[in-house]
């Protein structure tokens, strides 16, 4: 990105929202790292790299706050390490809603199957779709994208 070489965590069944990602940054652009930038910043190919022992912003997903003992990367070719936790393996100073919703989610406000209520309101009128775009939850920017 403009604001330099970022790490950026998610759970291993989730995927990384980039707008959410750019949004938060404040960045005028980014792009997923090239396989020679990985193996600069993390000394692992791409596929190993993870977050313990990296020198670089961290930025983790509401998720990853929420797991103990987890599996990542560890920075060297087919190497894991197991039982890992923020804070004591890595620091994580920036939590944030950086991945896309699941069919699973529910929603933060009432509890609902968040996609079929997100593809309700849609169905509903457009002043209503922008009021809810201000919210500071974000489900529904991943259904209009």
């Amino acid at each position: 990105s403009d604001k330099g070489v970022i790490a950026a965590l998610v759970r291993g069944d989730h995927e990384i929202n980039m707008v959410k990602l750019k949004n938060y940054l404040k960045a005028e652009w980014i792009e997923l790292a090239d396989e020679a930038t990985v193996e600069k910043v993390t000394n692992a190919p791409k596929g190993f790299a993870g977050p313990v022992g990296l020198d670089i912003r961290i930025i983790a997903d509401h998720a990853i706050g929420s797991l103990s003992n987890f599996v990542t990367g560890a920075n060297e070719a087919d190497a894991h390490f197991i039982n890992v936790n923020y804070d004591r393996d890595f620091p994580l100073k920036e939590i944030t809603d950086l991945r896309f919703i699941t069919p699973s989610d529910r929603c933060p406000e009432c509890g609902g199957e968040i996609l079929n209520l997100a593809q309700n309101i849609l169905k509903q009128c457009t002043p209503r779709i922008w009021m809810l775009k201000g919210r500071k939850s974000s489900w529904l920017w991943d259904v209009m994208e």
